[in-house]
């Protein structure tokens, strides 16, 4: 059974707490075997024989109670279960033969053989008695039959019969009934040998309770929790009725037949009453089935009518042998439209699916989704002109176990059209920019040039003139900075990356290294974490930390000791890169505007600037199929988070639908 799981109909709990219970009757039964022998070696008689004047338990017995105990408890050590089971085998084989062909030597008398001598003298004899023997034999098929690997059921019906066995005894000592504890009235069982084979039978049904007939008393459903009920209510009432009848016997002289009848009619009334418990037990739950059934079956009709209404979507479920459990009207169509074929639960999904091209490529998604993937594609269908989306989606059972597969298809024609419209009109808008740009860079150039002509030859000018050049000098300056990193941020657009390993350490190094030749504020604490490698483009994943680990060096350049944290951390899906300092930080209401061209949020005479640098990261890190983010708090600086796929593939697409 799965660990954390329960099966359906399986009560885990119980059969741990009876395999632990089987655990115990062993121990009992080897302590039970070890007491007696004590009890021989130091003639106790209360523990030879419990019950004065009744026969005790030869010391045979006793030393085969410890060989059987033994093996139950060393099962997993196969040889040595198969010598001590061997051993108990021979040694009541061999007691029955010698005793059945009245050889001078009996091997239930040779353990204390004075002890037992003086005991036979009197009218009860403490021999091995053969139904004992029987037990042995029986107990030492079983342990053996499970070392063999017998099918479970086999030996649990021999534990069975070995439990009636110990009972016939238990019955017969509790009624009085000498026939029952001894199959020849010379050679009885001791009570407590019934009681120690009892223990045997029990403890190798209760190991086994997740196996063989046991299953179905330890199960969870109802037939199983009457059965736990049933079961001990009959036995014991059976032992107590006739204890009773036994004790109104000695204490008030009630006859024999009195006794029975007491017990009897004690039966009858407490089975009686525990049926009727059942019957009023069951008929409740079989009332909330039936109103659980006519539930579903609404729902059913229900889900049913809102499935079929989809007319643009295709629904069909199947199990874990491609057979269909589900489909909508949408599906059935779709079959008889492409392969002429009729869909039916419980066939084959290959029945309807004639093409074998087709055949092999839906059987290796299924088989994909069954063993945990989830797939999701689009196809274009030339003879339709239509786009569609496929989704391939498990099904999971209550014990989050994978049942099956549900495949979804759906018309993707319309979102298609708009994709491509807004991928041409994105170009369009790039290519504007770019145009205005690049044309706007030769004027600045010429204004830079002639304030620089004029300064060198209008030399006598006044300090307000000179300044007011200045301005118009580095205003230009920073027009062609902006005007240059929009270039850059419209090729990007439409540039391809290429994918290489990076070594992500070794790029955050050398942008350390850069950036803070050129800093301020020299006094920078830099803290590397364990910075994970990843699969992107060199030159834009550099381009990355070199705005973002800038943005640190600049926004907390104020501050006595500059602190730059950079770390990652991983899952199976994408690497979480990320930048912290401990700068001005910046009120999180704004976060929106972070990532938008032009979008400042500090004023550009406190910290200079184009706001072009973290919407070109923001294009970068999509490019690369992964997100960004930021957190920060008002003068306790901010943090950059990132995400790069494990596995990165150029997200820009171009879609055509011819």
């Amino acid at each position: 059974m799965t660990k954390g799981k329960e099966q359906f109909g399986v009560e885990t709990r119980l059969r741990r707490f009876l395999k632990t219970l089987a655990t115990y009757l062993i121990y009992f039964v080897i302590a039970l075997g070890l007491i007696v022998l004590a009890g021989w070696s130091f003639d106790l008689e209360f523990i030879k024989r419990p019950i004065t004047g009744l026969v005790a338990m030869n010391p045979l017995t006793a030393l085969c109670f410890v060989i059987c105990g033994a093996a139950l408890c060393l099962e997993r050590k196969k040889v040595i279960t198969r010598i001590l089971v061997s051993a108990l085998i021979l040694i009541s084989v061999v007691h029955i033969v010698l005793y059945f062909t009245d050889c001078p030597i009996q091997v239930d008398k040779l353990l204390f053989h004075k002890s037992l001598l003086i005991e036979g003298e009197g009218k009860i004899s403490n021999r091995m008695a053969v139904n004992t023997a029987l037990c042995f034999l029986l107990s030492g098929i079983i342990i053996g039959g499970k070392s063999l690997k017998l099918k479970s059921a086999y030996y649990q019906v021999l534990a069975v019969i070995l439990f009636y066995f110990a009972n016939f005894s238990l019955v017969g000592y509790a009624y009085g009934v000498k026939e029952f504890y001894g199959l020849l009235t010379y050679f009885p069982m001791a009570v407590h040998t019934a009681v120690g084979f009892a223990a045997v039978a029990l403890a190798i049904l209760f190991k086994s309770g997740d196996r063989g007939i046991v299953r179905d008393i330890t199960t969870s459903l109802s037939g199983g929790k009457i059965a736990r009920v049933i079961m001990p209510l009959s036995i014991g009432l059976t032992f107590l009725a006739g204890l009773m009848s036994q004790v109104l016997n000695i204490l008030y002289g009630a006859s024999e037949e009195l006794g029975v009848a007491i017990a009897s009619l004690l039966i009858i009334v407490v089975n009686t009453a525990f049926i009727w418990l059942a019957i009023v037990k069951i008929n409740n739950k079989d009332r909330a089935h039936r109103k659980a059934e006519s539930k579903n079956r609404l729902t059913y009709s229900l889900l049913r009518s809102s499935i079929d209404s989809l007319n643009d979507i295709t629904i069909v479920s199947i199990d874990k042998n491609f057979r269909c459990l589900s489909y909508n009207e949408g599906f059935a169509q779709s079959m008889k439209a492409i392969y002429g074929t009729e869909v039916a639960l419980g066939q084959p999904l290959w029945a309807a699916v004639t093409v074998p091209e087709h055949r092999e490529i839906l059987k290796e998604k299924c088989t994909a989704v069954l063993a945990g993937q989830t797939i999701t594609e689009e196809k274009y269908l030339k003879s339709e002109d239509k786009w569609y989306e496929l989704r391939y989606r498990a099904i999971y059972d209550h014990n989050n176990d994978i049942v099956g597969v549900t495949l979804l298809s759906s018309n993707a024609t319309y979102r298609k059209l708009k994709e491509a419209q807004l991928e041409s009109a994105n170009r369009e808008l790039e290519a504007f920019s770019y145009t205005v740009a690049h044309d706007l860079r030769a004027p600045l150039r010429i204004i830079d040039g002639y304030i620089s002509m004029l300064k060198e030859d209008l030399v006598d000018l006044d300090d307000e003139s000179q300044r007011l050049m200045d301005v118009v000098s580095n205003n230009a300056i920073k027009m062609g900075v902006l005007i240059d990193e929009l270039l850059n941020f419209a090729k990007l657009g439409r540039k391809d990356i290429h994918l290489r390993p990076i070594n992500t350490w070794k790029v955050v190094e050398e942008v350390f290294s850069e950036q803070m030749s050129v800093a301020e504020n020299k006094n920078i604490d830099v803290k590397l974490g364990n910075i994970e490698d990843m699969k992107g483009d060199p030159g834009l994943i550099k381009q990355v930390f070199s705005n973002l680990i800038s943005n640190a060096l600049k926004y907390s350049k104020k501050k006595s000791e500059i602190i730059i944290e950079v770390n990652s951390f991983r899952n199976d899906e994408e690497i979480t890169y990320y930048v912290k300092d401990n700068g001005v930080g910046f009120n999180m209401d704004y976060a929106g505007k972070l990532f938008g061209v032009f979008q400042r949020l500090h004023k550009e005479s406190e910290f200079e600037g184009t706001g072009v640098g973290l919407a070109t990261v923001n294009r970068i890190i999509k490019k690369h199929g992964g997100k960004i983010w930021a957190e920060s708090e008002i003068d306790k600086g901010t943090t950059f988070y990132f995400t790069i796929p494990t596995e990165v593939k150029n997200v820009k697409e171009t879609w055509t639908l011819n």
